[in-house]
């Protein structure tokens, strides 16, 4: 109590000066009631800012702009926008590479993660982490919760100046797979009033189903990210938190949560103060009830441009929603695997979380791509495909902390992928 005391009425007004998250969570709240014009006014207004400054700074976002002979003076509609090529992850990972982003140290290094076996290495800039913060405590206001309130978040690593200034207790991924029990005790401790994260607590909510266990006092709301919601995850979520659940979508190359659901529950409304979500097939724009690509930009990232980038999803545009808000709607997201491997001990382990796991190891900068499989004897099997500079040692600190991370729920090997076949080497 006295925390969330403090956090409202000092700390946080304190750092708002600073870095105007709250300022920036009250302007999304007006933004959400605008009309689409207005919205779509204030798209390309930062639009125009963020190229000018990728076509200043980064030489491949300037061939890009070249190749189409276009300037960012000459964008004045979202149409003029989208003459600019889109750019694939792989494509992204080749252009950081050799214009030796990482070295520039601008900004905070940041992982995607590897949730679909492909890890990025990037920069954040400042504002756009005090975006994202802004973004997920609006969409979190949602249901009811407001910034200063107790928080239960299962994270792929523990972020400890979030544990004070966001009032949150967080929990791994990796010791919620190690052990539910003790994620399930913390969490009836802590008596949240929200309870999120990733596809981790998917686990945790399927523990308390499966063993019939209570929270005694149950939280205002549930928001889950990482990977879509299966029907029989929304009913474990339900039986163990409550009903009030808010399906949300990001990543790290969107500097966080950018759309979430609302009460109607028909689809995710996308934040268009921090990205702009396209949905494209075939170079051209879906229309409503149409799937197609996500092609994303950040519209706050100074430190690594993503810019009409291809994050590997796909969505459906839907149109109206009875909330009465216009921010755009997109519905039934696919891309990141939401399957589980199941260990021979019985636990079913989201694949998303396994390469989550990978993603943010230091090693998987030396990583192309990877992939998480069993052997006949049910163990699980991660196969590494490298890029120069992945060596042995790599591959066996890399099984270290997955033996680590994983306890004793299941063996686990690595295997080297190269031009003569698969060797395993742990």
């Amino acid at each position: 109590m006295m925390l969330g005391w403090l956090l409202r009425h000092a700390i946080h007004p304190s750092v708002n000066v600073a870095t105007g998250f709250l300022d920036e969570i009250a302007e999304l709240k007006r933004l959400q009631w605008q009309s689409r014009d207005g919205i779509e006014r204030q798209i390309i207004k930062r639009l125009r800012w963020i190229v000018a400054h990728a076509y200043e700074q980064f030489r491949f976002c300037r061939e890009r702009l070249d190749s189409v002979g276009l300037h960012p003076e000459d964008i004045r509609s979202l149409d003029d926008f989208r003459r600019i090529p889109t750019i694939t992850r792989s494509a992204m990972s080749g252009c950081l590479d050799a214009e030796a982003l990482l070295t520039r140290r601008s900004g905070t290094l940041t992982s995607t993660g590897g949730t679909g076996g492909r890890p990025l290495i990037f920069l954040t800039s400042h504002n756009a982490g005090t975006a994202g913060l802004a973004s997920e405590l609006f969409f979190e206001s949602w249901a009811g919760v407001e910034g200063h309130e107790r928080k239960f978040q299962s994270r792929p690593y523990v972020r400890l100046k979030d544990r004070v200034f966001l009032n949150e207790l967080q929990v791994t991924s990796g010791s919620i797979v190690r052990s539910p029990k003790a994620a399930y005790r913390k969490l009836c401790g802590f008596r949240p009033k929200l309870v999120g994260g990733n596809a981790a607590l998917r686990i945790l909510a399927s523990y308390m189903a499966d063993n019939d266990l209570e929270i005694t006092e149950r939280p205002r709301g549930v928001s889950a990210w990482g990977i879509p919601l299966l029907p029989e995850q929304v009913k474990d979520m339900s039986k163990a938190f409550c009903d009030n659940i808010y399906d949300g979508y990001g990543s790290a190359e969107l500097s966080g949560i950018v759309a979430q659901e609302c009460e109607a529950k028909i689809g995710l409304h996308i934040n268009t103060d921090l990205s702009l979500v396209e949905v494209v097939q075939d170079g051209e724009l879906c229309s409503e009830g149409e799937r197609g690509r996500l092609v994303v930009t950040n519209l706050r990232n100074l430190a690594t441009p993503f810019i009409r980038y291809e994050q590997g999803d796909s969505a459906v545009v839907l149109d109206d929603c009875a909330c009465g808000r216009r921010m755009p709607l997109i519905a039934h997201i696919r891309g990141k695997d939401p399957t589980f491997i199941q260990t021979k001990g019985g636990m079913r382990i989201p694949k998303a979380t396994l390469n989550s796991f990978v993603g943010h190891m230091e090693e998987s900068k030396h990583i192309q791509r990877f992939s998480f499989s069993k052997d006949s004897a049910g163990e699980l099997v991660l196969t590494v495909y490298p890029k120069p500079g992945f060596a042995p040692r790599d591959a066996n600190r890399i099984h270290h902390k997955l033996a680590e991370i994983l306890g004793n729920v299941t063996g686990i090997s690595v295997r080297l992928h190269g031009n003569h076949g698969t060797n395993l080497l742990a």
